[in-house]
């Protein structure tokens, strides 16, 4: 059946739904001119041989029909199954989607998952900060003395920091190639001494009201006093440093490069036995100002801690740990909520193309149906044309054979011709051909 027309069965069942009575005239006219042409013998084999090939004829058309009418149902058959294959991998791929789904949701899982150690190291470590504060809140029967935010602090001592280069850079006004080598490196080392050392002076100060015991109190002590020796020292030695190299500059004519040892050595020495005596006015100006600057640094840390410096750990690591850990947490959700988000989208997706599926098989199936109806009322049709073509035929042959041969043609009487078959189906159209 490759070769058959799987829509010739429409040709043929708009042939046989036109079907009327002037066709069925034409078929009583053939029977009467056979009739006539009757020399006498068996009148009844001719009758037969005529109705054999009107019978010949439409049983030609109707295995026409119905092998074009088995093609247009093999075709349609074959098209619902391509889409319930459809169905089957939109399924298979809906059924991966999901498993990949829970094992990603497996993963992120904190009681089984992958990332169950990063969880619970987080989440141990987090649980022991806040013991170990709760501890010394206990213990110390007060909560945390309100300090400075890091994010205050940190941005102030570090501009701190950048102001001092160039106040110090100033203060040396070193000419020529010594100010070109080393002047900015001077400025720097010297503002980081002294905004580092007011940073654990300020501390100390704090935490000298805190310590614990006598023995904490003496070591807080200890260091303050390192500290403002060490401040007190720098600027000395700055300013007669600035006062020896302005002194000796004009000497050198701006090249002080090999005097730099000994410009240095005298510096230290001075500042050491007079401290700052004897140095001139704007040497002095620029110490007040480092010392401003020391004392703000000193006041911003003494108010950046807690005055026991073990509540002050404790705040810092709880407040590291608590951040790492809602840290953790907001990757996972992110992660969480992306994928669901992705796994929605997907799911519609596969959802919508297996309705579409679904109803595109429904429908298939139901034009199958239709047109199986339409063949089968189809082939009633032509059942009954050939009925009506056979009694048409009979009759004009048996008038024939009566009428004597000069008479003109006598039609047929209408007691006689066949009742008129019901109405025939209505051709189906595109839509219920598959």
């Amino acid at each position: 059946m490759p070769d058959v027309d799987p829509m010739k069965w429409r040709a043929i069942q708009l042939k046989y739904a036109a079907f009327t009575s002037l066709d069925e005239r034409a078929d009583y006219e053939r029977g009467v001119s056979d009739a006539e042409r009757f020399g006498g013998g068996d009148w009844e084999g001719l009758l037969r041989a005529g109705e054999a090939r009107i019978t010949m004829a439409v049983d030609a058309d109707a295995t026409a029909y119905k092998s074009s009418c088995l093609a247009e149902v093999t075709a349609g058959t074959g098209e619902r199954g391509s889409l319930e294959a459809r169905m089957g991998e939109l399924t298979d791929r809906k059924i991966k989607l999901e498993a990949s789904f829970s094992e990603f949701m497996n993963e992120l899982a904190v009681d089984g998952g992958k990332r169950s150690a990063e969880y619970e190291h987080l989440r141990r470590t987090y649980e022991s900060a806040t013991m170990e504060h709760d501890e010394l809140r206990a213990e110390l029967g007060r909560p945390p003395v309100a300090r400075l935010p890091p994010l205050f602090y940190w941005p102030l001592i570090v501009s701190i920091f950048f102001v001092e280069i160039p106040l110090n850079a100033t203060a040396l006004e070193l000419l020529g190639e010594l100010q070109r080598n080393y002047n900015w490196i001077f400025a720097f080392v010297a503002g980081l001494g002294f905004v580092g050392s007011s940073h654990l002076l300020g501390t100390n100060v704090r935490q000298i009201f805190g310590a614990p015991s006598w023995g904490g109190v003496a070591k807080r002590a200890a260091a303050i006093l390192f500290f403002i020796v060490i401040i007190a020292g720098a600027l000395g030695i700055l300013a007669q440093l600035r006062d020896q190299v302005l002194h000796l500059q004009g000497q050198t004519a701006g090249n002080l490069a090999p005097s730099v040892g000994s410009v240095v050595g005298r510096s230290v020495e001075t500042a050491l036995t007079k401290w700052l005596v004897g140095i001139s006015p704007e040497a002095l100006q620029l110490a007040m100002l480092n010392v401003f600057i020391v004392c703000l640094a000193s006041v911003l840390a003494f108010f950046h801690v807690d005055p026991d410096d073990r509540y002050d750990v404790a705040t810092i690591r709880l407040a590291r740990a608590a951040v790492a850990y809602e840290k953790h947490r907001r990757r996972t959700d992110a992660e969480l909520k992306g994928a669901m988000e992705g796994f929605r989208k997907k799911r519609e997706q596969l959802d919508h193309m297996l309705g579409e599926a679904r109803r595109k098989v429904a429908a298939s199936v139901e034009q199958i149906e239709d047109f199986r109806r339409t063949a089968v009322a189809g082939a009633k049709t032509i059942a009954q044309v050939r009925d009506r073509r056979l009694a048409a035929y009979r009759q004009g042959f048996l008038h024939g054979l009566r009428r004597p041969p000069t008479e003109g043609a006598i039609p047929a009487p209408e007691e006689s011709r066949p009742a008129e078959p019901d109405a025939p189906a209505p051709t189906p159209d595109d839509k219920g051909a598959r």
